[in-house]
Protein backbone atom coordinates (compact mmCIF):
# COMPACT_ATOMS: atom_id res chain seq x y z
CA UNK A 1 0.00 0.00 0.00
CA UNK A 2 1.29 3.43 -0.88
CA UNK A 3 1.11 6.17 1.72
CA UNK A 4 0.13 9.45 0.11
CA UNK A 5 0.98 12.81 1.51
CA UNK A 6 -1.74 15.42 1.73
CA UNK A 7 -1.61 17.89 -1.14
CA UNK A 8 -2.20 20.82 1.20
CA UNK A 9 0.90 23.10 1.26
CA UNK A 10 1.01 22.97 5.07
CA UNK A 11 2.35 19.42 4.76
CA UNK A 12 5.48 20.39 2.80
CA UNK A 13 7.65 19.91 5.90
CA UNK A 14 6.36 16.35 6.24
CA UNK A 15 7.16 15.66 2.60
CA UNK A 16 10.64 17.12 3.03
CA UNK A 17 11.35 15.02 6.13
CA UNK A 18 10.14 11.85 4.43
CA UNK A 19 12.26 12.35 1.33
CA UNK A 20 15.49 13.59 2.88
CA UNK A 21 18.04 11.22 4.35
CA UNK A 22 17.15 10.55 7.95
CA UNK A 23 19.92 11.23 10.43
CA UNK A 24 20.97 8.33 12.66
CA UNK A 25 20.16 8.73 16.34
CA UNK A 26 17.29 11.15 15.65
CA UNK A 27 13.77 10.32 16.76
CA UNK A 28 10.58 11.32 14.97
CA UNK A 29 6.96 11.59 16.07
CA UNK A 30 4.41 10.69 13.41
CA UNK A 31 0.64 10.81 13.01
CA UNK A 32 -0.97 8.52 10.43
CA UNK A 33 -4.52 8.90 9.19
CA UNK A 34 -6.07 5.45 8.92
CA UNK A 35 -9.20 4.04 7.32
CA UNK A 36 -11.70 1.39 8.17
CA UNK A 37 -11.60 -1.51 5.70
CA UNK A 38 -14.77 -2.57 3.94
CA UNK A 39 -15.43 -5.44 6.37
CA UNK A 40 -18.27 -6.27 8.72
CA UNK A 41 -17.92 -5.40 12.39
CA UNK A 42 -17.88 -9.11 13.25
CA UNK A 43 -15.02 -9.77 10.80
CA UNK A 44 -13.05 -6.86 12.25
CA UNK A 45 -13.55 -8.15 15.80
CA UNK A 46 -12.51 -11.67 14.78
CA UNK A 47 -9.35 -10.32 13.15
CA UNK A 48 -8.56 -8.30 16.28
CA UNK A 49 -9.11 -11.33 18.52
CA UNK A 50 -6.88 -13.52 16.35
CA UNK A 51 -4.01 -11.02 16.64
CA UNK A 52 -4.52 -10.15 20.29
CA UNK A 53 -2.29 -11.61 23.01
CA UNK A 54 -5.34 -12.45 25.13
CA UNK A 55 -7.53 -13.57 22.19
CA UNK A 56 -9.98 -10.78 22.93
CA UNK A 57 -10.67 -7.60 21.01
CA UNK A 58 -8.82 -4.59 22.45
CA UNK A 59 -10.79 -2.17 24.60
CA UNK A 60 -10.40 0.59 21.99
CA UNK A 61 -11.98 -1.49 19.23
CA UNK A 62 -15.59 -0.37 19.78
CA UNK A 63 -14.62 3.31 19.72
CA UNK A 64 -12.49 2.82 16.60
CA UNK A 65 -15.30 1.05 14.77
CA UNK A 66 -17.64 4.01 15.37
CA UNK A 67 -15.10 6.78 14.69
CA UNK A 68 -15.24 9.14 11.71
CA UNK A 69 -11.50 9.82 11.93
CA UNK A 70 -8.94 7.13 12.69
CA UNK A 71 -5.38 8.12 13.50
CA UNK A 72 -2.33 6.32 14.81
CA UNK A 73 0.45 8.08 16.73
CA UNK A 74 3.94 6.67 17.04
CA UNK A 75 7.60 7.53 17.37
CA UNK A 76 10.63 5.99 15.71
CA UNK A 77 14.24 6.53 14.68
CA UNK A 78 13.42 5.22 11.19
CA UNK A 79 10.27 7.01 9.99
CA UNK A 80 10.34 5.77 6.41
CA UNK A 81 10.82 2.15 7.46
CA UNK A 82 8.30 2.27 10.31
CA UNK A 83 5.60 4.04 8.30
CA UNK A 84 6.15 1.55 5.46
CA UNK A 85 5.75 -1.34 7.93
CA UNK A 86 2.45 0.15 9.11
CA UNK A 87 1.30 0.59 5.50
CA UNK A 88 2.16 -3.00 4.57
CA UNK A 89 0.29 -4.37 7.60
CA UNK A 90 2.92 -6.98 8.41
CA UNK A 91 3.19 -8.72 11.78
CA UNK A 92 5.72 -6.09 12.85
CA UNK A 93 3.09 -3.37 12.42
CA UNK A 94 0.92 -2.29 15.33
CA UNK A 95 -2.37 -4.15 15.74
CA UNK A 96 -4.23 -0.88 15.14
CA UNK A 97 -2.65 -0.32 11.71
CA UNK A 98 -3.11 -3.98 10.76
CA UNK A 99 -6.84 -3.54 11.42
CA UNK A 100 -7.15 0.05 10.16
CA UNK A 101 -4.58 0.61 7.38
CA UNK A 102 -2.95 4.03 7.15
CA UNK A 103 -3.55 6.03 3.99
CA UNK A 104 -1.86 9.35 4.76
CA UNK A 105 0.91 10.80 6.88
CA UNK A 106 -0.63 13.79 8.64
CA UNK A 107 2.33 14.85 10.75
CA UNK A 108 6.02 14.05 11.03
CA UNK A 109 8.12 15.97 13.51
CA UNK A 110 11.78 15.61 14.35
CA UNK A 111 12.23 15.50 18.13
CA UNK A 112 15.19 16.49 20.30
CA UNK A 113 15.52 13.00 21.83
CA UNK A 114 13.70 9.72 22.35
CA UNK A 115 12.41 11.03 25.70
CA UNK A 116 11.12 14.15 23.95
CA UNK A 117 9.36 11.98 21.34
CA UNK A 118 7.78 9.83 24.08
CA UNK A 119 6.52 12.94 25.90
CA UNK A 120 5.09 14.39 22.70
CA UNK A 121 3.49 11.06 21.78
CA UNK A 122 1.83 10.82 25.22
CA UNK A 123 0.56 14.40 24.98
CA UNK A 124 -0.78 13.94 21.46
CA UNK A 125 -2.55 10.73 22.49
CA UNK A 126 -4.07 12.59 25.45
CA UNK A 127 -5.31 15.38 23.18
CA UNK A 128 -6.75 12.92 20.70
CA UNK A 129 -8.55 11.05 23.49
CA UNK A 130 -9.99 14.34 24.75
CA UNK A 131 -11.17 15.14 21.22
CA UNK A 132 -12.81 11.70 20.98
CA UNK A 133 -14.70 12.33 24.22
CA UNK A 134 -15.99 15.63 22.82
CA UNK A 135 -17.08 13.94 19.60
CA UNK A 136 -19.54 11.78 21.48
CA UNK A 137 -21.32 14.97 22.58
CA UNK A 138 -21.19 16.63 19.17
CA UNK A 139 -19.39 16.15 15.88
CA UNK A 140 -18.14 19.44 14.49
CA UNK A 141 -14.97 17.82 13.21
CA UNK A 142 -16.28 15.54 10.48
CA UNK A 143 -14.91 16.68 7.14
CA UNK A 144 -12.37 19.06 8.69
CA UNK A 145 -8.95 18.08 7.36
CA UNK A 146 -7.06 20.05 10.03
CA UNK A 147 -8.87 18.82 13.13
CA UNK A 148 -5.74 17.56 14.87
CA UNK A 149 -3.46 19.76 16.96
CA UNK A 150 0.15 20.38 16.06
CA UNK A 151 2.46 19.67 18.97
CA UNK A 152 5.22 22.19 19.58
CA UNK A 153 7.83 22.66 22.30
CA UNK A 154 5.53 24.61 24.61
CA UNK A 155 2.96 21.79 24.52
CA UNK A 156 5.25 19.29 26.22
CA UNK A 157 6.44 21.45 29.11
CA UNK A 158 5.85 19.63 32.36
CA UNK A 159 4.61 16.42 30.72
CA UNK A 160 6.20 13.31 32.17
CA UNK A 161 6.83 10.53 29.66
Amino acid sequence: MEIKLPSDPTYRETARLLTESVEAEETYLYLLECERPNETVQTMIQRAESHSYYNTAPSWMEIALRAHHLVYVGQTENPIGRITTHAQGTDDAALFTRLFPPHAVRQLKRCDSRDDALRREALLRQRLNEAIEKLFAYSDLEGDENWFTTIDDSDTAGVVG
